[in-house]
């Protein structure tokens, strides 16, 4: 039942590209916003390429919430680490930054809907 659900336009947003949609009235399932990939069956959908909220498997209940914005936090963080070493000072101002930035995006988030 909740695999065919149309995630597009539901759930709660995290960061920029990250959501958790609900899957049923007990789990939510995070989200992540990319190009769907080029294969036989997105190109017959003719979604191939399109950014899209798509699935990422992973599931939380309702308390385990804040693992899926650690989760989210951790894979922002790893993004950037990826791209330079550092030290651990400016790695943690950086995590710093990535928690400001979703403050600020949950800020605006909130500001669009009133």
């Amino acid at each position: 039942m909740a695999k065919t659900r149309d995630i597009q336009d539901v759930g709660i947003l995290l960061a920029a590209r990250w959501k958790l949609v609900p899957v049923d009235d007990r789990n939510w399932e995070l989200c992540e916003l990319r190009a769907v990939d080029d294969n036989a069956r997105s190109r017959a959908a003719g979604t191939a390429g399109a950014v899209r909220w798509q699935r990422c498997g992973r599931f939380y209940q309702y308390g385990t919430v804040e693992q899926a914005m650690l989760y989210v936090l951790d894979q922002l963080a790893k993004d950037k680490a990826w791209a330079q070493q550092m030290e651990l000072q400016s790695a943690l101002v950086m995590w710093r930054g990535i928690c400001e930035d979703m403050r600020e995006y949950a800020k605006a988030a909130k500001g669009a809907m009133s």
